[in-house]
């Protein structure tokens, strides 16, 4: 059973995604941080919530994307060490 926090994969190959990623990469990805944010809408209110969504042929959503560059930034701020966002890769 899959609660919160857990991570459900995304598999982009499955027959009802592989139309929407025939036309455009990620878009299972992008699907994916869409209905997290509705799941949570009720408990999301007053924090930052990002959806973490990676689809299983490697394309990240563009919300997890941001997250990382963001996460990255703020390690190499204080660590100094410029290719943080790369160890999170």
């Amino acid at each position: 059973m899959f609660g919160m926090g857990c991570y459900l994969p995304r598999y982009v190959y499955a027959a009802s995604h592989l139309r929407a990623n025939s036309v455009q990469a990620g878009s299972a990805a992008a699907v994916a941080e869409s209905q997290k944010v509705a799941k949570y809408d009720d408990i999301i209110s007053g924090v930052d919530f990002v959806p973490v969504a990676i689809e299983t042929s490697g394309v990240w959503g563009e919300q997890t994307l941001g997250f990382i560059r963001d996460l990255g930034r703020r390690i190499a701020a204080v660590t100094h060490e410029l290719h943080s966002t790369m160890f999170l890769r």
